[in-house]
């Protein structure tokens, strides 16, 4: 793993997977934390599970601590520790990141019992932001959320095979894949997931990082004209980061002249197009997605949002359940039904939908509010009390607002 100011997570990264390991490489990138002084700490032998051949006991293992010269480069910092790995197979995680033990044996099975040169596993990054892509609710008793509802899986290659041909390519959001699959190598998904806890660092530290990461994507586009992916990317970040949509379409448009068929930039220029008031424009560009069979929950959600705009509401409901069959935990989606059930007074109906998204988010004041509201018109004042309430707990700042509603309403209740 390559490391800069990791004190809050390399113990538990390392702990999680160094009984598996033969050998641990750390490459610290500029710590002036404790990340090596703790690192170095857990280096004392321990009995451990070979990665190499077979399940035999060792108690040689050993954490290789190396110094690297950063060089805004996360490929060359990564083939830097893939040049001091000695083991058969690689195993590659970030602090921030742990493997179950369950999924360890596993691992262990798997690459034991193959002919495949790597595998994808899949990341799950945790984080309460249900309006991603690709969101899911995790389970209540999920023992790895660490308190968040909810994460993204995304398939990324972390284990693959010893070989001195294999090497990470990009400045950032760097892969290997690229590089087995030139040496017509075996691979495939696997179901062993990574727990990934990056927003545990905080909403400052990720855009922060994405700004970082902006630079590097720019350079990464000189360095790699004819690939549309680091333009999308810099598209996303102008966006979501930067708040500059004039910069996100012009990154989003050169990635599709470099590949019309490049999804993520048809969601992106629709919705800036929507922002700007462009609807015509942004449902071509939708529809043409979907005319390419480029569909997704985006195109679908954003295509519902301009007939809900749009007073076409029957067409949005049936978009936004299109939404619901693909991502059955798109919180916006059962939002957005929601307030166009309400629109067409079909009260009841609407209280099913919002009681829907509390059980995805139960954090959600706005969803609380509207569901108070609905049963004081529907007149079920001791549930909109309950709702109340439960926007007081929230820390909701009307908060004296809703005393007083709940006031009012008791006493209509018990004269």
């Amino acid at each position: 793993m390559i490391v800069k100011n990791e004190e809050q997570f390399i113990e538990k990264c390392i702990n999680s997977v160094k009984g598996i390991a033969d050998e641990i490489i750390l490459v610290d990138t500029g710590s002036v934390d404790k990340t090596i002084e703790i690192a170095s700490s857990i280096a004392s032998p321990i009995a451990a599970l070979s990665i190499a051949s077979s399940l035999i006991a060792s108690s040689n293992q050993k954490i290789n601590l190396f110094n690297y010269e950063w060089a805004d480069d996360f490929s060359d910092a990564r083939n830097f520790s893939l040049s001091k790995a000695t083991g058969d197979w690689i195993l590659v995680l970030d602090a921030d990141e742990i493997i179950a033990e369950e999924d360890l044996k596993n691992l262990i099975q798997m690459i034991q019992t193959t002919a495949l040169s790597g595998f994808q596993l899949l990341q799950r990054t945790y984080t309460n932001d249900s309006d991603q892509s690709l969101w899911q609710k995790t389970s209540p008793n999920n023992p790895f959320a660490h308190g968040f509802f909810g994460f993204v899986d995304i398939p990324i290659t972390r284990l693959f095979k010893n070989n001195s041909l294999f090497k990470f390519t990009g400045r950032v959001h760097e892969d290997i894949t690229p590089s087995i699959k030139a040496q017509k190598q075996p691979m495939i998904k696997s179901s062993i997931v990574i727990h990934h806890y990056q927003y545990s660092r905080g909403k400052d530290f990720v855009r922060d990082k994405q700004l970082y990461y902006l630079e590097l994507t720019l350079k990464k586009t000189k360095e790699q004209p004819a690939n549309p992916k680091p333009y999308a990317d810099a598209g996303i970040i102008y966006y979501n980061y930067k708040k500059d949509p004039e910069k996100a379409l012009f990154y989003f448009q050169k990635a599709l002249e470099i590949d019309p068929t490049y999804k993520q930039a048809y969601n992106y220029l629709a919705k800036i197009l929507m922002q700007q008031g462009k609807k015509k424009q942004a449902v071509e560009i939708l529809n043409k997605s979907i005319n390419l069979g480029l569909e997704d929950e985006t195109t679908y959600f954003n295509l519902g949002v301009i007939y809900m705009q749009d007073d076409k509401l029957e067409d949005a409901v049936g978009l936004f359940n299109k939404v619901l069959v693909i991502n059955p935990n798109k919180l916006a989606a059962y939002y957005n039904i929601g307030l166009i059930l309400i629109k067409l007074n079909k009260f009841s109906q609407a209280i099913e939908i919002f009681k829907k998204a509390v059980s995805i988010d139960p954090q959600d004041t706005r969803i609380y509010l509207h569901l108070a509201k609905l049963h004081e018109k529907i007149s079920e004042p001791k549930k909109a009390i309950r709702y109340y309430k439960q926007l007081i707990n929230l820390n909701h700042p009307n908060k004296q607002e809703f005393l007083n509603k709940i006031y009012n309403l008791e006493n209509k209740l018990y004269k």
